[in-house]
């Protein structure tokens, strides 16, 4: 990430929706790991990529904590303007290596990322780990996580 100062990160998902949220919400942020943590004050709803409105009684936080939503990518919004993208690393199943060495993926999987693992504490704060070792869950091995020793830190912010 560069020196800038950073102020919000854009969640981009797979099925064309995202959500912007400003830093003030963000607890941790790792874009090496693909870690975040997300404050549970924050209630905005997700948007849609064709026209940039609301999607109506879809709050993020929920949405984001859903088993089968995953993140294609995350931009990084800062003060000046600029944007920085981090991609995500991504899993789906090979099907086969077509004769020019291209793989050709398992189109019933292309929108599966089994690297993604998401758990909320019982204060509600959301933790997305995109990652193919899992630390999230060493951390809080449970579905439901007792985040009160917990200490979120704000890196690269």
């Amino acid at each position: 990430m560069s020196g800038k100062k950073l102020i919000a990160l854009q969640v981009n998902l797979s099925n064309l929706t995202y959500v912007r949220i400003p830093c003030k919400y963000i607890g941790t942020f790792q874009p090496s790991g693909s870690i975040i943590s997300i404050d549970r004050s924050y209630k905005e709803c997700m948007r849609s990529w064709s026209d940039g409105d609301y999607v109506k009684g879809v709050f993020a936080l929920e949405y984001l904590s859903a088993r089968n939503i995953f993140i294609s990518d995350i931009d990084c919004i800062y003060e000046d303007g600029s944007e920085e993208k981090v991609h995500i690393e991504w899993f789906s199943y090979i099907l086969y290596v077509d004769k020019n060495g291209k793989s050709v993926y398992d189109p019933q999987y292309q929108n599966v990322n089994k690297y993604q693992r998401s758990k909320t504490n019982k204060h509600g704060d959301l933790f997305i780990e995109i990652s193919i070792e899992s630390k999230l869950d060493i951390i809080f091995p449970d579905d439901v996580i007792n985040a009160d020793d917990y200490i979120m830190r704000r890196e690269d912010i």
